[in-house]
């Protein structure tokens, strides 16, 4: 009988683990001068942390969480130059599984608004821009 039970253990296979899924629904986030708050909604079935994110003007609610989470990202009023950052998120145990979302913000010094023509310089090649109100 205990043949028959070790038999039956060697022939038992361990399940294959879903891959790990980090996924944002906002690429990017444009905001005027003034600063604003924007809910980014994170789709995961794994552990995350954000692993880049150096400029003191953006601020978010997680730091890291586990699986589906709405983070909201705050961004500081500007009173100089426009400014760009980019926020990745990345699973704690596997650096390569990860996303990102491009940020811009308007310069108060061009009225706080950001133009059609640098909307367009923030597309990737290929990819069509979206604005939504």
């Amino acid at each position: 009988m205990l043949a028959a039970v070790a038999m039956l253990s060697g022939c038992y296979k361990n399940p294959d683990m879903p891959m790990q899924l980090i996924s944002v629904d906002k690429d990017a986030i444009v905001s005027a001068a003034t600063g604003a708050e924007y809910t980014v909604s994170v789709v995961s079935n794994t552990k995350w942390k954000i692993s880049s994110s150096s400029v003191d003007w953006i601020s978010a609610s997680l730091e890291q969480s586990t699986g589906n989470a709405d983070m909201v990202i705050t961004i500081s009023p500007n009173a100089g130059e426009a400014r760009e950052a980019e926020l990745k998120l990345e699973a704690v145990s596997d650096n390569t599984v990860s996303a990102e979302v491009r940020i811009r913000q308007a310069s108060a010094k061009d009225g706080g608004a950001i133009s059609i023509s640098e909307l367009r310089s923030m597309s990737k090649d290929g990819e069509k821009v979206q604005l939504t109100a």
